[in-house]
C-alpha cells in the first residue's frame, strides 16, 4: 500500500527518499532521477551498475560506501 502511495506524491527537485530495497521499483527510480528526486536503498543482487562518484565514509560507522551509481540492466527486467 505505501509503495503505490509514494508513487503518487508530486516530489520537488533536490527531494532525497530513502527506499527499501523490497519495495525497489527501476522504473520508478529512473523517472525520480529524471526529475531531480534523489534516492538511497541499499542494493539489490541482481542489479548491474557503473559506479560514477565515490565520496569519503568515515572510518568508523555503519557506512560502507557512498556512491553514485548508473543502473546499466538488472535480470528481472522492470517487472
Amino acid at each position: 500500500m505505501r509503495s503505490k502511495l509514494a508513487r503518487q506524491l508530486t516530489l520537488q527537485p533536490g527531494t532525497i527518499l530513502v527506499v527499501d530495497r523490497a519495495y525497489v521499483d527501476y522504473l520508478w527510480m529512473h523517472r525520480l532521477t529524471e526529475t531531480g528526486v534523489f534516492f538511497v536503498t541499499r542494493m539489490r543482487a541482481d542489479i548491474r551498475y557503473k559506479v560514477t562518484r565515490k565520496r569519503q565514509t568515515p572510518r568508523r560507522g555503519a557506512v560502507l560506501r557512498d556512491e553514485e551509481i548508473l543502473i546499466r540492466s538488472i535480470t528481472t527486467a522492470w517487472s
